[in-house]
């Protein structure tokens, strides 16, 4: 969700994702710099195929850093 605000570009939806997480900077920053990420890769992203690898993708790097982190 918070990727998605970014791409768009929609300061509330930003807002109401970051509340989704867990009040810790460092985590709503991972999550920020994330989500930066996948504007540089935009304009690939315009195909649903692209879309649907990258979310898969992401879902890896989150799984990886709630593992690493304990946290759930």
């Amino acid at each position: 969700m918070l990727w998605l605000a970014v791409l768009d570009r929609d300061d509330d939806a930003i807002t109401r994702a970051l509340a989704l997480l867990p009040d810790d900077p460092e985590v709503r920053g991972i999550a920020l710099g994330m989500a930066r990420i996948g504007l540089n890769a935009e304009p690939r992203l315009r195909c649903d195929a692209a879309r649907s690898s990258l979310f898969d993708y992401l879902e890896v790097l989150d799984l990886s850093h709630r593992t690493a982190t304990a946290r759930h």
